[in-house]
């Protein structure tokens, strides 16, 4: 008794405190805008912590327009996939092809695309720069609420499906009453999945060169990515950290003031014929099986940790909610989807996207250069076939050696964070405050203190 109340406590003095800061936020950005006295002084020192609430405020709007076009998209294209059966055949493979390509991979490409299509003043670079950030969010966001929207669907029970059919429901009616509830809880927690590769895509598109002059493209977006990024330029260890607490600010207020109520309402609309109670049996059960699941591809002492600590893991994974995360990546990943489809629909899944690729590098040739082999001349490289190999192994034992370092420590602070309570209240509410912050955003403040710490 006494436990909830403290909770509900806490949970109404949090929302005060980020109801609070919304609302000087949007209070400075309406001084600004009305008076006019802070824009100039952003565009002289775009460092001044006074220009943080409009950068807030771009960095939303363009998240928010990004998230619209992915939400319609995902509806369109996960309705398409999941009720028809010859569409999926072509339709789910190219889905997996686009959603495995790396969203930083692209940014190049995307604003070469479209920086190029403007000529002198029209349209405005700024417009053209607007348009490829928010192109690029998109690709960011788009996946996971497009498996969200199939994986909604594949769920409606045989039955509701036959009543619906019997009853009549035809066109609009049946999306209205039947797919759209269905397809809502798991579009619910995809959209967090969404949003979170839309933050982590920030840091790096709002402000980024590449190229070498004389064809080298820059692009600076007012947002707290830049400010971010112009702070760690600088050296500027106080104010990189200022931009990152903000940063981290705004995902909290949108995850606790959005997406948890949304997820609340979403456990309404769950087909589910039974409530299965949540025991820690069940839990137990379920690492359990996804331990005995990879027992051949683990490692003797590890496969033999996790053996004796059954009940912990199932602990750490209900403690720091993993488990709907799990949950909700399991069900995104649709495993073995492809292999169920023929043949054909693969190949001209390929071929589809072999054609886009090579549509956009003539593009790209075309709107950056005079001619066909200067546009070649762009994309080429001096880095030999050796090099590329010695390259890509040295990316392959950066990621591995970080999954090391990071297995190392989780592990053994997973475990006693479920073996002690007061661990547990004093250590998740950070990893919660941890897990929210784009390591594209840390990258900046871990040069400064690491590379160069006493610069300036």
């Amino acid at each position: 008794m006494a436990s909830s109340l403290a909770g509900r406590t806490v949970s109404f003095l949090t929302k005060i405190f980020l109801s609070g800061i919304a609302a000087v936020a949007i209070v400075a950005l309406m001084i600004e805008l009305l008076t006019g006295g802070l824009t100039p002084n952003c565009q002289r020192n775009p460092l001044d912590p006074l220009c943080i609430p409009g950068y807030a405020v771009r960095t939303l709007t363009r998240m928010t327009i990004a998230y619209v076009f992915a939400l319609a998209f995902a509806l369109a294209y996960g309705i398409a996939t999941a009720m028809s059966h010859r569409a999926s055949h072509v339709l789910l493979p190219l889905l997996d092809i686009f959603q495995s390509v790396p969203v930083l991979g692209v940014v190049p490409v995307v604003f070469l695309i479209i920086l190029g299509t403007g000529t002198g003043t029209t349209p405005p670079p700024e417009l053209n720069q607007e348009v490829a950030s928010i192109i690029l969010i998109f690709t960011a966001m788009a996946w996971a609420p497009t498996f969200g929207v199939i994986a909604g669907i594949n769920a409606i029970p045989t039955d509701i499906k036959e009543a619906a059919h019997a009853y009549g429901m035809r066109g609009t009616r049946y999306l209205r009453q039947i797919v759209l509830p269905a397809v809502f809880p798991e579009l619910v927690w995809s959209s967090i999945l969404a949003w979170g590769g839309g933050w982590y895509l920030i840091p790096v598109e709002e402000h980024l060169s590449f190229g070498q002059p004389p064809n080298q493209t820059q692009v600076d977006l007012p947002g707290i990515g830049r400010y971010i990024a112009l702070a760690a330029l600088k050296a500027d260890l106080g104010l990189a950290l200022f931009g990152l607490i903000v940063l981290v600010g705004i995902i909290l207020a949108v995850d606790r003031l959005i997406w948890k109520p949304l997820g609340v309402r979403a456990e309404k609309y769950k087909y589910e014929t039974v409530a299965a109670p949540r025991t820690t049996a069940t839990r137990q059960s379920s690492v359990v099986a996804g331990v005995r699941r990879y027992e051949d591809r683990l490692v003797s002492p590890v496969l033999t940790f996790f053996k004796s600590e059954r009940y912990y893991a199932a602990r750490v994974l209900e403690i720091t909610r993993l488990k709907r995360i799990r949950h909700i990546t399991e069900r995104l990943r649709f495993p073995e989807r492809i292999t169920r489809i023929p043949l054909w629909g693969r190949l001209l899944s390929y071929t589809i996207f072999i054609g886009l690729v090579i549509l956009g590098l003539i593009v790209t040739i075309i709107s950056r250069s005079q001619s066909i082999e200067s546009g070649i001349s762009l994309l080429a490289t001096d880095v030999t076939a050796f090099e590329l190999v010695v390259i890509t192994v040295l990316s392959l034992s950066r990621l591995v050696i970080a999954y090391a370092i990071a297995l190392s420590w989780t592990l053994g602070a997973g475990i006693l964070i479920a073996r002690s309570q007061r661990l547990s209240r004093l250590l998740v509410p950070i990893f919660d405050i941890g897990q929210s912050i784009p390591a594209t955003a840390l990258f900046p403040l871990v040069v400064i203190l690491l590379v160069d710490p006493f610069k300036n």
